[in-house]
């Protein structure tokens, strides 16, 4: 990293010498393509590594897995990058061992905030009587999910109509 920046200090420092100051609307594709490459002469193969390359693998993995009974695995609907999920908690974990009250559940929200946003997990957690009901990016069903299991409080949760257990079982919700 230190001898890319030293690349991108020499090459500045040529470019206002030359008083060659070019805007980057007047590059043509062979000239950025040139500066990239002489960026890229003396880089390791792991700072050549790109975000889009790794996204782009993790995205051909998942293709690859497509479980149609777990609805993290499946490919996003347009215009459904959210995903709501309520989680049932177990009565004898609440303050007076025999049920959730509001006051109860508001406490629990709160510290799965701070726990899953100290985690990088940004997600908004509502009470919902006894329950808790999580507003997230799809992308973070799976993090949100093996979280919620990890904690002593949970039952189970509910994802796109389907109930899913610690043990890794799915049950269709019953109306």
């Amino acid at each position: 990293m230190k001898k890319f920046g030293f690349l991108l200090i020499v090459l500045l420092a040529m470019l206002a010498a030359a008083g060659a100051a070019m805007k980057h609307k007047e590059w043509t594709d062979a000239e950025l393509q040139a500066l990239e490459t002489s960026w890229e002469a003396n880089d390791s193969e792991e700072e050549l590594d790109s975000f889009e390359r790794r996204h782009r693998l993790i995205s051909e993995m998942h293709k690859n897995k497509k479980d149609t009974d777990d609805p993290s695995s499946l490919p996003p609907l347009p215009g459904s990058d959210r995903v709501m999920m309520f989680v049932e908690m177990l009565p004898e974990h609440s303050s007076s061992g025999k049920g959730w009250s509001s006051k109860d559940t508001e406490k629990l929200t709160k510290k799965w905030r701070s726990l899953l946003i100290s985690g990088g997990v940004d997600v908004r957690l509502y009470n919902a009587d006894d329950k808790v009901l999580i507003d997230l990016e799809r992308r973070l069903l799976p993090d949100t999910k093996e979280f919620l299991f990890d904690q002593p409080e949970t039952n189970f949760l509910t994802v796109d109509s389907m109930d899913l257990y610690r043990d890794g079982t799915k049950r269709p919700v019953k109306n």
